[in-house]
Formats: structure tokens, sequence, C-alpha cells
């Protein structure tokens, strides 16, 4: 009876011991795993990191080499701008020459058109100048004839009212003589004159804008 009691009491403290060591082997193996994920995340992380770090590298080589073909692409073109500038300059250089060579064929043509020119230009001008004095001398008898014909006869025109003469030219010069002492920066280039004998005075308009009165 001792010795199964003994027994049992051994299966008793023996059991917590597996099952203390139970849980110790299966949380190595959960560690175990998580420490192989962890490692497989790891790799893919890295592997993940390289081919970015390869397309980065691809695309950095990529816009250089752009870079250089479009600095390359700048320098020909350049070059090609200075040959295209340099062949002008000598097309110009050589159209100068030519322009050169007819102008001093021309100029000397010119000048020898103009000397034929000023010769039938002369001749004309002696045989004008001689028709015109012949022409002038007629006009001018013919005018003198004519203005003794229509010489202008002195006018005078007087304004009778009521017992009273008015010299209207009289009445013309003193308005003229007003407006000069009121405007003495001013010259009078028209005149309108109008005479009221019921108001015994005349009224003007000078150059369109100035208005004034004389008195009778």
């Amino acid at each position: 009876m001792a010795k199964e009691t003994k027994a049992t009491e051994a299966v008793t403290e023996e059991t917590p011991v597996k099952t203390t060591v139970a849980k110790v082997a299966k949380t190595v193996e959960t560690a175990k795993a998580a420490s192989k994920a962890t490692i497989e995340v790891a790799k893919e992380a890295a592997a993940d990191t390289k081919a970015a770090v390869k397309a980065k590298t691809e695309e950095i080589k990529a816009k250089d080499a752009a870079a250089d073909a479009e600095k390359k692409a700048k320098k020909e073109a350049a070059q090609e701008e200075k040959k295209v500038a340099k062949a002008e300059k000598a097309e110009k250089k050589e159209e100068k020459k030519k322009t050169t060579a007819k102008k001093s064929a021309a100029k000397k043509t010119t000048k020898e058109a103009a000397a034929d020119a000023k010769k039938a230009v002369k001749e004309t001008a002696s045989g004008a100048k001689k028709a015109v004095k012949e022409t002038a001398t007629e006009v001018k008898k013919a005018v003198k004839s004519a203005s003794k014909k229509a010489k202008k006869p002195e006018q005078m025109v007087i304004l009778q009212y009521y017992g009273t003469d008015v010299n209207v030219e009289d009445l013309m010069e003193r308005a003229i003589a007003q407006f000069s002492s009121q405007n003495p920066d001013k010259a009078a280039k028209k005149i309108n004159l109008y005479l009221k004998p019921e108001d015994r005075a005349a009224y003007y308009v000078i150059n369109e804008v100035h208005l004034g009165q004389v008195n009778f």
C-alpha cells in the first residue's frame, strides 16, 4: 500500500514537469517558425529593395544617356547653324560684288543719259524761255488794257434814317477799331455788320465769334 502511494505521488510530480517541457518545446517551435517567417519576409524585402535599386539605377542611366544625346544634338545643331551662317555670308558677299558691278555699269549709263537729258532740257528750256517771255509780254499788255477798261469806281454807302446820314464804311472802321482795342492780340479777318436804324446802332460779328455794337 505504501509503495502504490509513493508511485502515485511520483507520477503526480512528473506530470507538471512534462507539461512545462512540452510548453517550452512548443514555444521554441513557434519561435523557430516565426523566425523563419521573419527571415523569409526579410529576404523578400531585400529582393524588392534590390529590384528597386536596380530600376532606379537603370532610370538614372537612361536620363544620363538622354542628356548626353540632347547635348550632342545641340552641339551638332550649333555647328550646322554656323555652317549655314557662313554660307549665307559668303552668298551675300558674292551678291554684293555683283550688285556693285551692276551699279557701276548703270552709273556709267545713267551719267551718259543724264548728259544727253541735260542737253535736251537746256535746248528745250531756251526755247520755252523765249516763248514764255513773248507770252508774258502779250499777257501784260492784255492785263493793262483790261485794267483800264474795268477800273472799279469809288464806293460809298450812306444810310439815311429820319434825316440822319450814316456812312456805313465809317461804321465798319469804328467796329474794327473797337474790336482791336478790346483784343489787341487778335486780328480782324472777317466782319459782318448788321444795321438797325430803330436802335440807332450797328451790330457786328468779327471772325464769327466776337460780338459788338457801335452807335450811329
